[in-house]
């Protein structure tokens, strides 16, 4: 069966099974055409994609030849926006031979790129814990500077201490290693949104980068400190 898919000033018209759903290689032509501002002209292009026989793959299509996002794609066929799951079959929708669809959304934007959302992700998890662990670690740097504690408390707490920033330190490490193996970027994603994800990566790698070296003076506090404590004929 034929449908018609009206985008923009674009229509396409494809062919969908309103039978069965199919698993096989078969192939349908999609013939797309385009009027000139006169509408006098028009430009016709064809290409091959697997046979529609779901919901799911009608909006996987729908998506991919009027470039409009999943997250915001409506489909409306006589007055009705559709709705069901992905593996709702097509023959639920009564279609006719010939039946337009009209589509409504938004092209992709950053917040639905899949690279652009692995960053996100990646930020909303290890951020905040980083920027929290390094104030922990600080403040309680501080109040072991103050001589609260003797020994052997002093010395339990000191080789916490140490233990905690280097853990801290090894934390941020491995953080950056998996932020470099993150794929942010493919042959499919746009030049402009290529250069977002970049400046994005950078933009985390430079705050773990900036918590590794406020982490390394943390570090020499906490051997200056000892070393007063072990030589303290030195401060004077």
């Amino acid at each position: 069966m034929k449908l018609n898919i009206s985008c923009a000033t674009k229509i396409y018209s494809i062919e969908v099974n309103v039978e069965e759903p199919t698993n096989d290689s078969g192939e349908c032509q999609i013939i797309s055409s385009e009027k000139d501002r006169d509408k006098e002209k028009a430009e016709f292009t064809s290409t091959s994609f697997p046979k529609i026989s779901t919901f799911g793959s009608l909006k996987e299509q729908v998506c991919s030849l009027c470039n409009v996002s999943p997250m915001a794609l409506k489909i409306v066929h006589r007055g009705r926006i559709l709705t069901g799951d992905n593996s709702t079959l097509l023959s639920s929708f009564n279609f006719k031979e010939n039946d337009k669809l009209l589509i409504l959304g938004k092209p992709p934007t950053t917040e639905t790129d899949a690279g652009w959302k692995m960053l996100v992700d990646f930020e909303r998890k290890h951020t905040v814990h980083v920027s929290k662990a390094y104030a922990k670690n600080e403040c309680d740097l501080t109040q072991l500077e103050k001589n609260f504690l003797k020994d052997p408390e002093r010395r339990e707490y000191v080789r916490g201490m140490d233990k905690r920033l280097k853990g801290f330190a090894e934390n941020c490490m491995k953080l950056l290693e998996t932020l470099d193996g993150l794929q942010i970027n493919n042959d499919c994603t746009e030049e402009e949104q290529v250069q977002r994800n970049r400046e994005k990566r950078k933009f985390l790698v430079d705050g773990l980068q900036d918590a590794l070296n406020k982490n390394d003076k943390l570090m020499g506090r906490l051997t200056d400190y000892v070393n007063r404590c072990e030589h303290p004929e030195d401060a004077l």
